[in-house]
């Protein structure tokens, strides 16, 4: 089975606006830059690079939780791509548009 461009699985939502919210949060923990957004998007696979559409880089669990809650209130997917020495988070985990919070 093949997926046109028009398929709406292969739409992208504009998420212009959660990423206003994250950067006004988290200001310069937010990267917009291309360069770091493809080395994100990188897999060591066959599969084109898929870079997201911003990058965020947090400290503590309560960061976390604040960019999940924008993120929920915007519906904006969440992937979690990084070294988690505390284990905040499951390794490569996706996220749905939203989550509880607790």
């Amino acid at each position: 089975m093949s997926i046109s461009a028009s398929h709406p699985l292969m739409l992208k939502k504009d998420h212009s606006e959660a990423i206003e919210v994250l950067q006004n949060r988290f200001g310069k923990q937010l990267s917009l830059n291309q360069t770091v957004r493809d080395q994100h998007g990188h897999t060591i696979t066959w599969l084109a690079n898929q870079p997201p559409d911003a990058v965020l880089t947090l400290k503590d669990k309560s960061e976390v939780a604040a960019a999940v809650k924008i993120c929920n209130e915007y519906q904006m997917p969440m992937i979690k791509s990084a070294l988690d020495p505390k284990n905040i988070l499951n390794p490569g985990k996706i996220w749905p548009e939203t989550l509880p919070i607790t």
